[in-house]
């Protein structure tokens, strides 16, 4: 993998990459766990797995054709994106797409 790919992005970046991600079907986002650095994209409302501590399709969404393998970036200054959020973050309504 690149160099790139391990590097910050800031919150600008992230923004414009889930931008893309959306228009390619994407709709959740959320932070992979506590305190963590990484971001995770979603096609499907992800559940969240505490004995695992982990988030993750639930198992009958797996041969789903609308469930594409998650995406990660890294990135630590979008709080509102918390690994102690209930539900997975909304990227229509984090990217504000069609809300007036």
């Amino acid at each position: 993998m690149s160099d790139t790919f391990f590097q910050e992005k800031t919150r600008e970046q992230v923004l414009e990459w889930l931008r893309v991600k959306y228009d390619k079907g994407f709709r959740y986002v959320v932070r992979d766990c506590v305190n963590d650095t990484w971001l995770v994209i979603y096609s499907m409302k992800p559940k969240r797995y505490m004995d695992d501590g982990c988030w993750g399709y639930r198992e009958r969404d797996f041969d789903n054709i609308e469930s594409m393998p998650a995406e990660i970036i890294r990135n630590s200054d979008m709080h509102e994106i918390s690994w102690n959020n209930r539900s997975p973050t909304d990227l229509e309504k984090l990217l504000k797409i069609g809300v007036k």
